[in-house]
């Protein structure tokens, strides 16, 4: 996130890698700089930016990026992505192990539709492929993606871009999936077990099944 970012469009992957470059080595646009949040009360330990990614002709991402209390100048970026799929990243809380204190976090919402990112013309069909190639620009330094649900299906797809592209990517070092969404066959058959050994379904009910 910097300057260039604004009024960037994407059109092709050719267009994409030159921006990815400048991206490396770019700070948040100071315009950017969250200086109030309503109901916050106290003043955070750490700077963060919220503003938008112009990911495709007419599809804009809201970001949220918060920077480490450790050194964000050398500190790894973490992408975080939600799942749903259309679910968004935000809330806002405060915890004592929070991963910015070792890294910088960005949130994106994605695709568009979802929170605070939208479509400037209502279309707001997307695909896996769609949501992976928006968010490729989005990644400096030290970079590592995670994220939950339905990111078991974004993150793969990303990682692959990324990792096709290592001229333009050699600080990625990895992804981390929560009660990822990989596969629905595959998730069905786990339920069972999960509901069974959790005590949410009786011994009679997983022999019916």
């Amino acid at each position: 996130m910097q300057h260039a970012l604004e009024g960037r469009k994407f059109n092709n992957h050719d267009e994409l890698l030159p921006f990815t470059a400048a991206v490396l080595t770019a700070a948040a646009p100071q315009e950017d700089l969250v200086t109030n949040l309503p109901l916050l009360n106290f003043t955070p330990k750490f700077k963060s930016y919220s503003g938008y990614l112009r990911a495709s002709n007419n599809d804009n991402f809201h970001y949220w990026l918060t920077e480490s209390q450790n050194d964000p100048s050398t500190d790894p970026l973490i992408l975080w992505l939600n799942g749903g799929p259309g679910c968004s990243s935000l809330t806002v809380d405060t915890h004592n192990e929070a991963l910015l204190q070792f890294a910088n976090v960005l949130f994106v919402e994605s695709p568009s539709g979802v929170g605070f990112s939208f479509n400037t013309i209502g279309n707001l069909t997307t695909s896996d492929d769609d949501v992976a190639q928006h968010n490729y620009q989005a990644f400096g330094r030290t970079t590592f993606i995670a994220g939950e649900s339905y990111a078991g299906v974004y993150l793969p797809t990303l990682a692959l871009k990324m990792l096709n592209d290592s001229a333009n990517f050699p600080s990625f070092k990895g992804m981390a999936i929560g009660n990822g969404a990989l596969n629905l066959l595959h998730n069905y058959d786990t339920m069972v077990p999960l509901y069974y050994y959790h005590g949410l379904i009786r011994d009679e009910h997983v022999l019916e099944v």
